[in-house]
């Protein structure tokens, strides 16, 4: 492609790219609601052999291997906190530029939040970034940490703008209305008032729980073999994809 980030479109023409020169056999607006382990025996001679049937909107579909990549943008997080539903996510705004409204309130300092406080501030905005962290000098926002590179990058150009102001140790309980605008009050009682509705970026609960029966969990993570693979047969790709 020529370029380390493409924009949506670019990327679009080169995943159809893909498909087509490796002849993908790619069936799209199909939802799949249910995967399910069965075994099935094939013959006297051998073993039952572990299939997965999978109910769609097509109808049943059964597969020897079934990969899951059902992302984590489509599973926001969206009621983190009481009154989160008076907040909008940050997935859930088409464009930045049309927002309305001058100054702008963003709960969450990691990856989701400064790429939210960086369009908005490009666009003339003027935001405060809660963080939970309590130094963000400190933590440096290091790559794999918080920030990508690029992103900090991104981050350090608005921040000369003087329109961003970043607030660590900021732990949200609660949002709630007040007057024309909006509370929002961390665990150590200090408020912040806004006359926009807040950013909430607090990141994404994930695809994985639709198929957590599938996979062997430690506290937080699956537990994959060195192949990317459940412990009970299914493979996953995406970025709960983790080894030790």
């Amino acid at each position: 492609m020529g370029r380390e980030h493409p924009t949506g479109v670019e990327y679009a023409h080169y995943l159809e790219g893909v498909a087509e020169h490796f002849e993908l056999p790619i069936q799209s607006g199909i939802e799949v609601c249910s995967v399910e382990k069965i075994a099935v025996r094939k013959s006297a001679k051998h073993s039952a052999e572990s299939l997965f049937r999978l109910q769609t909107s097509a109808g049943e579909m059964r597969a020897r291997f079934v990969v899951w990549a059902a992302g984590e943008f489509g599973y926001p997080n969206l009621l983190p906190f009481e009154g989160a539903d008076l907040c909008i996510h940050n997935s859930r705004v088409d464009s930045w530029r049309e927002l309305k409204g001058e100054n702008f309130l963003v709960i969450g300092g990691s990856e989701s939040g400064v790429d939210a406080a960086y369009y908005l501030v490009q666009n003339g905005k003027r935001v405060r970034v809660l963080d939970a962290r309590e130094n963000v000098e400190d933590l440096a926002y290091a790559p794999s940490v918080s920030l990508s590179p690029f992103t900090q990058t991104r981050l350090e150009s608005v921040l000369e703008t003087g329109r961003l102001e970043m607030v660590p140790d900021a732990r949200v309980t609660r949002v709630m209305q007040s007057g024309r605008g909006y509370k929002t009050v961390c665990d150590d009682d200090t408020t912040h008032l806004s006359s926009t509705r807040p950013i909430l970026a607090t990141g994404f609960a994930g695809s994985l729980d639709l198929v957590r029966e599938h996979f062997a969990w430690n506290e937080r993570s699956p537990i994959l073999t060195q192949v990317v693979e459940s412990t009970l047969m299914l493979f996953l790709c995406g970025p709960m994809t983790k080894h030790d």
